[in-house]
């Protein structure tokens, strides 16, 4: 049995890591030559964007890989792919088919 090589992203785990400490050192040489001013403010703000966006690309393979999970789910338990869920595939364990159909009389 083979297993897939799985990501651990250590070269962006890394990167990011580098780069937030570089910011904070820039950060703290700006306070201390006087020129907070300048420094304080972008360097807060790239270090919020270099971790949000490593938190997003997070979150988008998390998203890949519950619809991965969601469609190898479906096609073991032999259900029809095409059945409406919540959120557009976002919550695929919740099953609102019947919510769409009219009521007999």
């Amino acid at each position: 049995m083979t297993r897939e090589k799985t990501s651990s992203r250590r070269f962006s785990k890394w990167l990011v890591g580098i780069n937030v400490a570089l910011a904070w050192g820039a950060i703290y040489l700006g306070i201390i030559y006087l020129q907070a001013g300048a420094v304080v403010a972008s360097g807060f703000g790239f270090i919020g964007l270099i971790a949000g966006a490593y938190m997003g690309v997070g979150h988008a393979d998390y998203r890949a890989f519950l619809r991965s999970a969601a469609a190898s789910a479906t096609s073991m338990f032999s259900m029809s792919p095409t059945e409406p869920v919540v959120g557009g595939g976002d919550f695929p364990l919740v099953d609102i088919s019947h919510q769409n159909q009219p009521e007999a009389q």
